[in-house]
């Protein structure tokens, strides 16, 4: 489906290996699947959730990134170091979304931004 005809919205939340299935696949191989965690977040989700999910995704390393170099924090840099490993590697990673190990490191990067935020205002 091109672009135009969905305004950008996306297909929907595990369509796009259905619908490039019935497109005929890619290639000569006739693939299925997108192999790009990325892609796949545009296709299905649109415009309007990839850009969301950019921006969450951002924000969390700017966090991170922030609580590092105010308070030589090293926890901060692995979270923040393994997030960008995860932004390399979901390029060949294919339905990223069912692999739970990516859910927990973002709720120990939050839980650990919160806690540090946390600790910081009750010593005001």
């Amino acid at each position: 489906f091109p672009v135009t005809i969905l305004k950008g919205m996306g297909i929907g939340r595990g369509q796009a290996q259905s619908t490039i299935q019935r497109e005929g696949g890619f290639g000569s191989h006739h693939d299925t699947s997108i192999h790009n965690f990325w892609l796949e977040w545009l296709t299905e989700g649109g415009m309007l959730l990839a850009i969301g999910y950019i921006i969450y995704f951002c924000t969390i390393c700017w966090s991170l990134w922030r609580l590092y170099r105010s308070r030589d924090d090293p926890d901060a840099l692995a979270y923040l170091f393994a997030l960008l490993i995860i932004l390399i590697g979901a390029l060949s990673l294919s339905s990223a979304l069912y692999f739970l190990s990516i859910y927990i490191l973002y709720g120990w990067a939050i839980s650990h931004i919160f806690e540090k935020r946390r600790d910081f205002y009750s010593s005001i």
